[in-house]
């Protein structure tokens, strides 16, 4: 994979709790993701971020029905297919809502836009010439929208392309092997986060318990301490490694007792939550790599030597 690659994601805010997942996967990898929450400023152009779609290295978009009938997600598909090579760019992942495969059912996103226009129009016919000037813009704009909205899902349709229910279930694989991803720490950490590892299931299910994630197991291995419930951003780092250590005790007492888990050779009770403490005191670390470390000091029945 080149050095410092840029994704664009464009999407619909109304599929943000989905977006963020896919966002922080992709994060994980090291992969630079173009985001509007992030990169547009107080009092910036919003129009202008949207115009940077054309300079990414690719454009992931997050294809539902709201974004096919949102104005900005739209505005965004127009600046970027405006580029001959927008095919080879696109990066589509398809939610369950979309309604385009069917012939009958994808007409009425062109109907949607034509009773937009129209709304709109109507709404501005009866204006003063000097006051609807400066709607002409926008009348444009759903315009361009009404035209290009067949064409954009006659292209999409005729891609194949992945659902989110399933690619995520591959760790987006179909994705990244478009953009030439081989980056192998990353891969190696994409074999290790799997149910056949005990600890990574075992660590999993009790921080689930423990109340301080409420993810599925597919994917949770991304998760980052900040984002766990006991990491408070306002507290010290000293209240935060406090609740930390109290975290690896109760992990340490549940491998122990529940899960029957024994001290690998060469670790005991100290240097286990030690270890432990050690990831969950670092932000950036991941359930993953405090899984490595649960493997490294524990030894859990029907483990293979």
């Amino acid at each position: 994979m080149r050095k410092n690659i840029k994704i664009f994601i464009s999407y619909s805010w109304k599929d943000k709790k989905i977006v963020n997942k896919v966002d922080d996967y992709f994060k994980s990898l090291a992969i630079t993701i173009i985001r509007d929450e992030r990169t547009v400023k107080y009092k910036e152009s919003i129009k202008e971020y949207m115009k940077r779609i054309r300079t990414t290295d690719y454009v992931l978009m997050i294809i539902s029905d709201s974004f096919l009938k949102s104005s900005n997600c739209m505005y965004e598909v127009i600046e970027f297919i405006k580029d001959v090579n927008y095919n080879d760019r696109i990066l589509p992942i398809l939610l369950d809502d979309t309604k385009i495969y069917d012939p009958i059912e994808s007409i009425e996103y062109s109907k949607y836009w034509d009773r937009e226009y129209d709304r709109f129009y109507g709404k501005i016919k009866g204006l003063p010439v000097t006051s609807v000037e400066s709607y002409i813009i926008e009348l444009k704009h759903l315009q361009n929208i009404r035209d290009s909205i067949g064409p954009f899902i006659h292209s999409i349709k005729d891609m194949k392309i992945v659902l989110y229910n399933e690619v995520k279930k591959t760790g987006y694989r179909e994705v990244l092997n478009h953009i030439g991803f081989n980056d192998e720490v990353s891969k190696v950490n994409l074999i290790n986060w799997n149910s056949d590892n005990i600890a990574c299931l075992k660590t999993w299910i009790h921080l689930k318990v423990l109340d301080q994630h409420n993810e599925v197991f597919s994917e949770a291995g991304i998760i980052r301490m900040y984002q766990l419930k006991f990491w408070n951003q306002s507290a010290s780092a000293e209240l935060r490694s406090t609740a930390a250590k109290t975290i690896c005790s109760q992990l340490d007492n549940m491998f122990r007792l529940f899960d029957k888990a024994v001290y690998e050779t060469g670790s005991n009770n100290s240097n286990a939550i030690e270890a432990m403490l050690q990831v969950m005191t670092n932000e950036e670390n991941t359930i993953l790599d405090l899984a490595m470390k649960v493997d490294d000091n524990y030894k859990f029945r029907g483990e293979s030597n």
